[in-house]
């Protein structure tokens, strides 16, 4: 049941949507409303809630298999998304030193740096992290706390309904019910023998899902929380997925290996190529053509990124805290 390749082929996806989102919105700052990636300013931000469920399954599934404590489920968490992290946003920081103009919009100052490397910035009051997209990666940070908290105080056989309760008590108190997607994929991991029920109508589940999500990203209402509005039918999609024969297309797994160096290293690569490579006559091609070729580079430098500091700085520390 656990489809590990259309795991990754849905990994792959969030962090592609997210980049066409991200450039869609560079290119509007520029004034251009182009062929290929506009369409993706109202709707690619959906790999974010994707990402969440994916995460929240993934999580269920893998303590299910593992038995842990708390420190190590932490700590492996910790080897996983902080490493990459830190490297850009100090990276980052560095650039816009040596390089001002290149980031001119950025002043950095100690205080938001200690929050961002900590993940506390949205906690803290100073909205997003240097890091933009790092605003997704200190939820994520809560909910494994919440996890590791449920862990410790053994109660791993409840840990879908307490984990989804902790998270409902943070919204209570005013934290953004977008951390509630995580809770989806904790259910349909805890469901799944269930979820085995529904193989006959995978494809319509799937195509019921993007369906549902164009009309509500176009004809939503907007008073409606976004772990409705867009969860739901990213829930469909994610459904559909897991029931429907494991990819076996390299290129795109290895999308879905690298997709959290996507995610994180576009922040760099999407504003420099939109700084480095004006053209005055602000043509729609010439701009769709900056955007493919900053999803290129994107992916190639994210090859490097994975290869060189993800998984070297993960063996690396797996082995100083005796995890392997």
């Amino acid at each position: 049941m656990s489809k590990i390749a259309n795991i990754q082929v849905m990994r792959g996806m969030a962090a592609l949507a997210v980049t066409f989102f991200h450039i869609a919105g560079t290119q509007r700052k520029e004034g251009f409303d182009t062929w290929i990636f506009s369409p993706f300013r109202n709707w690619g931000s959906w790999g974010v809630d994707l990402f969440f469920i994916i995460s929240g399954y993934v999580m269920a599934v893998s303590l299910g298999q593992n038995l842990q404590t708390s420190t190590q489920f932490l700590l492996k968490r910790f080897i996983r998304i902080y490493p990459l992290y830190f490297f850009l946003t100090v990276l980052f920081c560095l650039i816009s030193i040596i390089t001002p103009k290149l980031f001119s919009n950025f002043s950095l100052e100690f205080d938001w740096l200690l929050a961002s490397l900590t993940m506390t910035s949205g906690f803290l009051g100073f909205g997003e992290p240097i890091l933009g997209q790092g605003w997704t990666l200190e939820f994520e940070a809560l909910f494994y706390i919440l996890i590791g908290l449920v862990i410790f105080f053994r109660q791993s056989k409840r840990l879908e309904l307490l984990t989804f309760l902790l998270l409902l008590g943070f919204c209570l108190f005013g934290v953004n019910t977008i951390i509630l997607e995580f809770s989806f994929g904790l259910f349909v991991a805890k469901f799944r023998r269930e979820v085995k029920k529904l193989y006959r109508y995978r494809l319509l589940i799937i195509w019921f899902g993007i369906a549902t999500l164009l009309i509500q990203l176009r004809y939503g209402v907007e008073t409606l929380p976004r772990f409705i509005l867009i969860g739901i039918p990213c829930l469909l999609m994610f459904l559909g997925f897991i029931l429907i024969t494991p990819a076996k297309n390299t290129v795109i797994l290895y999308l879905g290996e690298i997709s959290y160096s996507i995610y994180l290293i576009q922040f760099f690569i999407i504003p420099a190529c939109f700084k480095f490579f004006k053209e005055s006559s602000q043509s729609e091609i010439i701009a769709d053509a900056r955007g493919i070729f900053a999803v290129a580079l994107i992916i190639g430098s994210s090859h490097l990124t994975h290869k060189f500091i993800e998984v070297k700085s993960a063996i690396f520390l797996k082995t100083v805290f005796k995890l392997i």
